[in-house]
């Protein structure tokens, strides 16, 4: 069984929708690197899973930059319908 398959929901969360967003990702790219660190360590998205799910330093940077960047879209968006 491939890892990102024994998914699962914790608390609802940014977490969460991480977890789900990896999960619906064709197989093919889970494997392949899709984020490199400015000191060059790779990570794919199973990497990201694990990291997500241990609750790394790797894996709550991810979670906040992702939520920093919901944030940044819906500051723009309401912006955009005030217009």
């Amino acid at each position: 069984m491939h890892e990102v398959e024994k998914v699962y929901i914790r608390d609802n969360g940014i977490a969460s929708a991480l977890e789900a967003w990896i999960y619906r990702q064709e197989r093919d790219k889970l494997d392949k690197p899709y984020l490199i660190e400015a000191n060059g360590k790779v990570y794919t998205l199973n990497d990201l899973l694990r990291e997500i799910r241990l609750q790394t330093e790797v894996g709550r940077k991810f979670e906040k930059d992702a939520y920093d960047m919901l944030i940044d879209i819906l500051i723009d968006k309401q912006a955009a319908n005030n217009d």
